[in-house]
């Protein structure tokens, strides 16, 4: 397997658009995107793939797109999401992408910030402009699927075969704007400039090792970008995008075996699902994973289902990704002790792309080129959650509480709010203290909450752990509060993986 580390440098860019076109050139009958049709997989090659982008672009310039407009994408992970991103950025617009569950609600609210020019979406969309004026005032609409939607142009019938340049954008124009998950407080709109997204391409080819021409599987729509910017082949995995712990393990690794896929991306929920008692796949060479917390019995079901792969823990955010990266071998091999004993949980060095501070208050800050400078439409989340500095530089508050230790590794505690302070003077973090219980013996995932003077805990496993739970907090002289016990925690919608605190606070209060 070639490491690609460290080898990518920049290039003099005037649309992230242009990474298609400069691939497609260099190897036009390579595969780019591969999904699971009616009747078997389907496939478009480099050349295909840019050959409708193209008339894509030129059809939102034929209906009236103008150098900035924005869209607002409520398409779910497709061939026609990337066909409509990047030919909308061809043609000099930036989307606006809505998560497959988001609400009416949080989508008018979204329109009300935004002020999107157009909506692309499936017909089922229909619903939500009958019941939101907002909606129904964008005057553009381009429906994915048969079925009519009110004054919606059909996707098939919108490429213009007149030939359109790409228009010129400023590395510092909207690209994309994608929404937080949520979990800490309300979405907020991260914006992802055309500058931005090269700079967290060349990160992640930087940092996460990738074969030459591999064959790529994630259920995260950036990575899939990702593929397509280095030239490789993307799989569009045959899932509900709304449940990525709710796959068919045997289809999956089927589709794997089937068109010898050799890295995967994904979140730990995603890979719990995938590798419960799955036979070996020697085939996959690299496995990725991240958007939430790594527990030692996610990577061990990894290294059993991949034994020939190179397995990497991603930390990162929405506004910032990757941050750091550790192998999964280190992390079971050195880390496991100290979690135990509550020092947190361990996700390496931070990349050399990122500059990382550390608040008094143990707060992560970053700052680099694939960090997101602004949140668009809302200065009060700017205000709380970036900082300028005299020179310019802004930084960007994670929210999460952590440490570095003497290997300049960090090891995160917590959320920031998240924490108790003991009788005797010490801070105990809610998630590290979670992390902890992770190791224990038939616990397979866990969730603490900071209750006045004590600390409750839940978690999913096997039940009699409660006797395995209550020694170690007795070990450790942490104060204990209520146990529950529970099938699933509650999780965010996005991966199945942060812990929803609200939820949880609810079930402990029911």
């Amino acid at each position: 397997m070639k490491n690609n580390l460290g080898q990518i440098p920049p290039v003099e860019l005037r649309n992230i658009a242009q990474l298609l076109e400069t691939r497609a050139a260099i190897h036009p009958d390579r595969k780019a995107l591969v999904w699971s049709g009616r009747k078997g997989f389907k496939h478009w090659t480099y050349a295909d793939l840019q050959t409708r982008v193209e008339g894509i672009a030129a059809g939102f310039r034929k209906h009236g797109l103008r150098a900035g407009d924005r869209a607002l994408v409520f398409v779910p992970m497709s061939p026609e999401l990337y066909l409509l991103l990047l030919g909308l950025w061809r043609a000099g617009g930036a989307a606006v992408f809505l998560d497959p569950w988001s609400t009416p609600r949080q989508m008018a609210g979204v329109c009300e910030s935004m002020r999107p020019q157009w909506f692309a979406a499936p017909p089922a969309a229909a619903v939500f402009l009958c019941r939101h004026r907002v909606l129904r005032r964008i005057p553009h609409r381009i429906r994915i699927g048969k079925t009519p939607m009110f004054r919606a142009i059909p996707l098939r019938e919108f490429p213009c075969p007149e030939p359109f340049p790409m228009e010129t954008r400023s590395l510092d124009d909207p690209a994309l704007v994608t929404f937080t998950s949520g979990t800490t407080g309300v979405p907020k709109g991260a914006n992802r400039t055309h500058g931005f997204l090269q700079a967290q391409h060349i990160a992640l080819e930087n940092n996460l090792p990738v074969a030459e021409g591999s064959v790529d599987l994630s259920h995260f729509p950036i990575f899939v970008l990702n593929s397509l910017a280095s030239g490789r082949t993307a799989v569009i995995p045959p899932m509900d995008f709304r449940k990525p712990s709710a796959i068919d393990p045997i289809r999956m690794q089927n589709v794997i075996r089937e068109l010898e896929v050799n890295n995967l991306t994904g979140s730990p929920s995603f890979f719990d699902a995938l590798c419960k008692d799955a036979a070996p796949l020697p085939l996959v060479q690299c496995a990725h994973t991240g958007g939430g917390p790594v527990g030692p019995r996610t990577l061990t079901a990894m290294r059993r289902a991949f034994p020939e792969a190179e397995i990497v823990i991603i930390y990162g955010s929405t506004e910032a990704e990757p941050i750091s990266r550790l192998d999964a071998d280190t992390f079971l091999r050195e880390t496991t002790e100290p979690t135990r004993r509550g020092q947190g949980r361990c996700v390496g060095k931070p990349v050399p792309e990122v500059h990382l501070r550390l608040e008094a208050d143990g707060e992560l800050l970053v700052s680099g080129n694939h960090v997101c400078r602004e949140y668009l439409g809302n200065p009060e989340a700017n205000r709380v959650h970036k900082l300028r500095d005299p020179d310019g530089t802004v930084w960007h508050r994670t929210g999460d509480v952590g440490r570095l230790d003497p290997q300049n590794r960090i090891w995160l505690l917590g959320r920031k709010g998240q924490s108790l302070k003991t009788d005797s003077g010490h801070i105990l973090h809610a998630d590290a203290i979670a992390a902890a219980v992770e190791t224990l013996p038939g616990i397979q995932r866990a969730a603490c909450l900071p209750a006045q003077t004590l600390l409750w805990v839940a978690w999913e496993g096997e039940k009699s752990a409660k006797a395995e739970i209550q020694a170690l907090f007795a070990e450790q002289g942490w104060p204990l509060g209520p146990l529950r016990h529970m099938r699933k925690l509650p999780t965010d919608p996005r991966h199945n993986t942060k812990i929803d605190r609200e939820r949880l606070r609810r079930h402990f209060s029911g």
